[in-house]
């Protein structure tokens, strides 16, 4: 298990980090935007696509730019995944979960609020922490002989 000082990035990491997320999170919205208002496709299904695409750019985002991994790719990209399930699961539940709350005080605007604090949160709190410790942490190669 990765220590506690692995699992904080620093700051450099962490802005690297950041513009790959937002990079992503670009390309995720112009294809689902794309396909709702463009295509007239479901709002689910390109949600679901870009969400996809989003998940793709910040992994070799990360993987080549910020962490400049040469670690094996299938299990990375597996650990990339478990992470990212986890981190939909913390979005879905942190959104829906503030603008509940929010929503008498604030109106329509608590969703735009929840949804700015609870990925600022997740992603500072658990995906730049379990990507840096977990998903991208160098790893000693494995002796043959054990």
């Amino acid at each position: 298990m990765p220590t506690t000082s692995k699992l904080k990035p620093d700051v450099r990491v962490l802005g690297i980090m950041l513009a790959a997320s937002v990079v992503a999170t670009l390309a995720d919205y112009v294809l689902a935007f794309s396909l709702v208002h463009g295509l007239g496709k479901p709002d689910w299904l390109a949600t679901a696509l870009g969400c996809s695409l989003g998940a793709v750019v910040n992994y070799l985002s990360n993987r080549r730019v910020t962490f400049r991994s040469t670690q094996a790719k299938t299990p990375e990209f597996i650990r990339y995944l478990l992470v990212s399930a986890s981190s939909l699961v913390h979005n879905t539940l942190g959104v829906s979960l503030l603008t509940y709350f929010l929503r008498p005080l604030l109106g329509k605007v608590a969703y735009d609020l929840s949804w700015v604090l609870t990925r600022a949160a997740v992603f500072y709190f658990w995906n730049a922490r379990l990507q840096t410790g977990y998903v991208f942490a160098r790893r000693a190669p494995r002796d043959p002989s054990s």
